[in-house]
């Protein structure tokens, strides 16, 4: 019989809070280790290290690396997805079998994350594909089937499948509506996806819709980096719908970057810097826009991320154009943007907008508007080879 009561569900989430602090020294220990004492000691630990709490505390780490480091966050939930084969010594009404699935499924997903944020395309969907079966053997909590569905979603976002990812976004949206608020900060990661895909769908509206929702649930002080996130996006979003005044002024109304403690060198800082600049060429102020884009140009070199550096690129060259001063200047900075992009790993739609626009400027018929379209379009694709790809085990 599946273990899905919400009476159960509910002790074990406050097990999981009352450990919480214990659990979280216990994993600092681990990871101080080296990988190879780290799978000595699950082997052989006591069950202090085969808990719900220390997988959830490791899945929670393997989440907020994400962007931060995919490799650290996929080792993480690598080391999750270990723990979960090995939880034992629960009661058997908190379901100490079907939990090991629904564990296990937890950070087959995790992993699937971490493959999909740093391209690893191949990983990203058998991992995923490997969490939903694992599902099928758990307890069903709609807290799992949620996070399943959104995690899933993500994947199928930046694989441009985007009415799959609606289905699952709408999916989870559900779930976590109908547990109430203590899954407000799950929602809130939903909701931004939500506007993401309608985003690149090109249905501006509703994109503004669910970000701003997103925001409304967003906490600020355990959230801050989805808030930089969601702030980012409500800046292209407005640009999009023809306000960029409101996107500059948006910034003003949460904390600055760095009061989220969001490093300046940040990935996060060079897409702030460009949505900045993209509202500033809006309103024809050159001066600030070039500034943000020569920051953000700055940034994604630093990074090692020459694709995102050509899209912006593109956006100075169509500065240059709407000046009307330096047409030189407009083919010298396109034509090295472009030629960036065609140096890159790209797949077959993206090689196929860079060569629309290479052969546009070739004929000097090349628009403004053409490169706004391009960079949209662009950005919704990745370059697949950025890094190098996990082991599976």
């Amino acid at each position: 019989m599946l273990v899905d009561s919400t009476q159960t569900q509910q002790e074990l989430l406050r097990q999981i809070q009352e450990q919480w602090t214990d659990a979280e020294k216990k994993v600092d220990a681990l990871l101080r280790l080296t990988p190879e004492k780290q799978s000595r000691r699950l082997q052989l630990s006591h069950i202090g290290l085969r808990t719900p709490v220390i997988v959830e505390v490791l899945l929670k780490r393997a989440h907020e690396q994400g962007f931060l480091d995919s490799d650290e966050s996929y080792s993480l939930a690598k080391t999750a997805f270990t723990v979960a084969t090995r939880i034992s010594g629960y009661d058997d009404r908190v379901g100490c079998h079907q939990l090991t699935w629904d564990y296990q499924a937890l950070a087959s997903a995790q992993m699937a994350n971490a493959c999909r944020i740093g391209c690893w395309w191949g990983s990203a969907h058998e991992n995923m594909e490997r969490a939903f079966r694992l599902q099928l053997l758990g307890t069903g909590a709609p807290r799992v089937v949620a996070q399943l569905c959104s995690l899933r979603a993500s994947l199928y976002k930046d694989s441009r499948w985007y009415e799959e990812a609606l289905l699952d976004l709408r999916t989870a949206r559900e779930l976590y509506e109908g547990m109430g608020r203590e899954r407000k900060q799950e929602l809130a990661h939903v909701l931004v996806n939500i506007g993401t895909v309608h985003y690149q769908c090109e249905r501006f509206d509703d994109a503004m819709k669910a970000n701003e929702a997103a925001m409304d649930h967003i906490d600020e002080r355990r959230q801050k980096t989805l808030l930089a996130i969601a702030s980012c996006n409500r800046a292209l979003f407005l640009t999009e719908l023809g306000d960029p005044a409101t996107a500059l002024q948006s910034f003003a109304l949460i904390p600055t970057f760095q009061e989220l403690g969001v490093s300046t060198d940040s990935i996060l800082c060079a897409y702030r810097d460009w949505e900045i600049g993209r509202a500033h060429l809006a309103l024809q102020q050159f001066g600030e826009a070039r500034a943000q884009f020569d920051r953000a140009i700055q940034c994604f070199e630093a990074k090692q991320d020459p694709f995102n550096k050509a899209l912006v690129m593109l956006d100075l060259s169509r500065l240059y154009r709407a000046k009307g001063e330096h047409s030189a200047d407009f083919y010298r900075c396109a034509r090295e943007a472009l030629a960036l992009l065609k140096s890159q790993s790209l797949d077959t739609e993206a090689k196929e907008t860079t060569q629309l626009l290479n052969d546009a400027l070739a004929e000097e018929v090349l628009t403004a508007k053409a490169i706004v379209r391009a960079v949209r379009d662009l950005r919704a694709h990745r370059n697949h080879q950025r890094f190098r790809p996990p082991t599976l085990f």
